[in-house]
């Protein structure tokens, strides 16, 4: 259990806590000083994000400033809007926690990439901001069962998921996206900014029993945008590197014979810390 679990989670993880989905902590000063739900409910969402990607660029000149790297993981983690990885399962809890969600078009990828894609989901109260503060966005208000649907269809084109705060440990939005367009994403692999998008509490494992390699073209392995699925020939069946493996879990919906699974990272006893 990562950090944040343990200090914000009572004994669940922290994006699963009920307490964390509540208006005491939606008003508390630690959430009203960082601003950060009132930006990403208001107009100053496009600006805030850009500005987001362009610090790390700033504040990162070095990529072996160790230093500067530390004190950026601090500020997204305390001031800012980071996150974690998730999968499918914690995905859909999440949706029965909060008390609104709704979709709208993801940024990243437009930015990014010139891709529209409604696959943003954002969860109260900024569910409840949104059409309100920016009334020309394209915006659709889910029910628990749609929303749910929409994350199985996510899971299925492979896009990863993730939780992001505002801040810790406030969870705000899932976000579906993909490498390289996405901000979180691009700021952990292209940088290391470990709080942009932290590894998940899971980690994929392969049983060898089930895996037969799909005939030396797996398929799961071109699903994982953190290389931790490897081909071994000699075996014809495929490995998961535990130390780059984000679990994720998205490699799962293309495996027909169910080879593949998600473990709790703590019984990793060398990896159980290291998101």
């Amino acid at each position: 259990m990562c950090q944040y679990c343990a200090k914000y989670g009572n004994g669940h993880k922290w994006y699963l806590n009920p307490e964390n989905f509540t208006e005491e902590i939606f008003k508390s000063h630690r959430v009203q000083t960082a601003r950060v739900v009132e930006m990403l409910g208001g107009p100053e969402k496009m600006n805030f994000e850009l500005g987001a990607a362009e610090a790390i660029d700033s504040m990162l000149p070095n990529l072996h400033d160790q230093d500067a790297l530390d004190k950026l993981n601090e500020l997204v983690a305390e001031q800012l809007h980071g996150g974690q990885v998730i999968p499918l399962e914690d995905a859909l809890k999440i949706v029965d926690l909060t008390k609104g969600i709704i979709l709208i078009p993801c940024y990243c990828r437009k930015y990014f990439g010139g891709i529209e894609k409604m696959t943003c989901m954002f969860l109260y109260p900024v569910s409840e901001m949104v059409p309100k503060m920016r009334p020309w966005e394209k915006c659709e208000k889910l029910t628990p069962e749609a929303a749910k649907a929409y994350l199985r269809e996510f899971d299925k084109l492979g896009y990863v998921h993730s939780v992001y705060w505002a801040p810790i440990p406030v969870p705000i939005v899932i976000c579906n996206c993909e490498y390289p367009y996405c901000i979180g994403l691009k700021g952990r692999i292209n940088y290391g900014v470990m709080n942009a998008a932290r590894k998940s509490e899971y980690i994929c494992v392969v049983d060898p029993d089930k895996c037969d390699g799909c005939g030396g073209e797996p398929k799961c392995s071109k699903r994982c945008f953190f290389g931790a699925i490897k081909y071994a020939p000699s075996l014809q069946k495929v490995i998961v590197s535990p130390t780059e493996c984000f679990g994720c879990g998205v490699c799962r919906a293309v495996c027909d014979r169910g080879a593949m699974k998600l473990i709790e990272r703590a019984q990793f006893v060398s990896l159980k810390d290291e998101f």
